[in-house]
Parts: C-alpha cells; sequence; structure tokens
C-alpha cells in the first residue's frame, strides 16, 4: 500500500502536476448559473426556469417516441412512422411509393372498366350479343366459338356433361366474321391485363406498407439506443487525462458534477 503510494507522488512530481491540474468542469446548468448573477434576480430566475425548460422539453422529444405508435402510423400511411420518429426524408420516400401505387390501381382499375364497357358494346354490335352481368367464363367462351351453336355442338361432342345453352335472346351470338372476333377477344384481354396490373399495384401497396412497419420499428429501437448510449456518457463523473507534452496541465483531473 505504502509502495503504491509512492509511485503516485512520483508520478505526481515527474509531470509537475499543480493546483490547475485539478478542474471542475461547468455543466451547462453551473455555467448559466453563473452569467446570471450578474443580472437582476428576476431576471436570473427567469433565465433559469427557460432553461431548465427547453432541457426537459428536448428531453421529452428525444425519449418520448413509441416504437408501438410508430409501428401503427405506418400501417396505416406508409412513412408516417418514420415522419414521427424523425427521418423526414426516409418518409417522403414511402409517401411517393403509396401515392404512386393508388394513381396507378385506380388507373388500372377504370381503364379496365373503360375496355370492358367497350367489350359489351362491341359484341352487342357485331355478334348480337346480351353480356351484361354475365361470367367471365360466359365471356370466354362468346370469344372461343363462332356461335351459340358451335358451342352446343362442340360440347355434344367433347364433354357431355356441359350444360346445353337454350338459344336464348340472353344466350344467343353469332359473330359475323373472324376478324370481329378477333377484335372482340384483343378488347378482353386489354380489359383482363389492366385488371391484372391493379391487383399486382394493390400488392405492391401492401409490401410498401409491411416494409414501412418494420422500417419504423427498427428506426425506433436505433433511436432509444442512441438515447441509452447518450445516457451513459452524460452520467461519466471523473476523467483522467495524461498528457507530458502539454506545458501547462500535464496530468488533468476532470470531475463532472453530473447534474
Amino acid at each position: 500500500m505504502l509502495k503504491n503510494k509512492i509511485y503516485i507522488v512520483i508520478v505526481i512530481s515527474l509531470f509537475g502536476l499543480n493546483l490547475n491540474a485539478v478542474e471542475i468542469n461547468e455543466g451547462p446548468i453551473q455555467k448559466e448559473f453563473r452569467q446570471s448573477l450578474n443580472q437582476p434576480l428576476f431576471a436570473m430566475a427567469g433565465q433559469f426556469d427557460d432553461f431548465s425548460s427547453e432541457h426537459n422539453n428536448e428531453n421529452m422529444k428525444s425519449s418520448g417516441k413509441s416504437t408501438f405508435k410508430a409501428a401503427i402510423y405506418s400501417l396505416i400511411l406508409p412513412g408516417m412512422g418514420e415522419h414521427y420518429l424523425g427521418s423526414r426524408t426516409k418518409a417522403k420516400y414511402y409517401f411517393g411509393v403509396e401515392a404512386a401505387c393508388w394513381i396507378a390501381y385506380f388507373s388500372y382499375r377504370t381503364y379496365g372498366s373503360w375496355k370492358k364497357d367497350d367489350l359489351i358494346d362491341y359484341a352487342n354490335m357485331h355478334a348480337n350479343a346480351s353480356l351484361e352481368n354475365k361470367s367471365d367464363e360466359f365471356i370466354d367462351m362468346v370469344g372461343f366459338y363462332d356461335d351459340i351453336y358451335q358451342f352446343n355442338d362442340a360440347g355434344r361432342v367433347g364433354d357431355r356433361e356441359r350444360p346445353y345453352l337454350a338459344d336464348t335472346p340472353d344466350n344467343h351470338w353469332y359473330w359475323q366474321s373472324e376478324d370481329n372476333q378477333a377484335v372482340y377477344r384483343n378488347i378482353k384481354n386489354r380489359s383482363r391485363e389492366a385488371y391484372r396490373r391493379s391487383n399486382f399495384v394493390l400488392g405492391v401497396a401492401i409490401v410498401n406498407r409491411i416494409v414501412s412497419v418494420i422500417d419504423a420499428i427498427r428506426d425506433s429501437k436505433r433511436l432509444q439506443r442512441e438515447i441509452d448510449s447518450f445516457s451513459k456518457t452524460k452520467n461519466k463523473k471523473i476523467k483522467f487525462d495524461i498528457n507530458p507534452l502539454s506545458i501547462d496541465n500535464q496530468v488533468r483531473l476532470t470531475w463532472y458534477p453530473g447534474f
């Protein structure tokens, strides 16, 4: 024990430790308090309250972010969770993808509906067919067979269990030419393709929402880790530095009050 004390005395002597080498660093509150001593009492009190309120607000902003809220916000609107956590630039990308998806979705659905209306009008004009409220299977049959008679004949030959269609105004169709039938199939395919693309874009919107939720949760966890790391650094009490090349203080002992 005595030997250790002798070593400490030798080290301090070699590096020229003096009273100025031991100092107490001012925290933000101490500094504000010292600067306010020369001011009137009521002014000093007001500034001190403002300073404390400002720091409390900063702490609330940094540590009051809820991971659950961020996830729910991103589930409602992709990017809103990131915006809530302060990642404004990243949020803009999610907002942009979401907007593009819904614009594309309604555009494809509208185009598909228009083409289906064209299909119904064209079949009525060139095949005397009534396709209002008909199933997709019936619409396909009209495009595949020249008329209802060919459909029934092929059914009796190839599939005896297929139901026979009575030649009524609701079931009748007869194409005037193969070219007209080809145009009909082209309109039908364009309508179906538009609906398929709308479903694909809807899937992209769902994926964008899931990715935003996961990203918001990760950002929230990262922000909390940064806050915890800052708190640990802020609570450091004593710092001991040795700099033999310094002219004034070769050995520096710094104490942080922590308040």
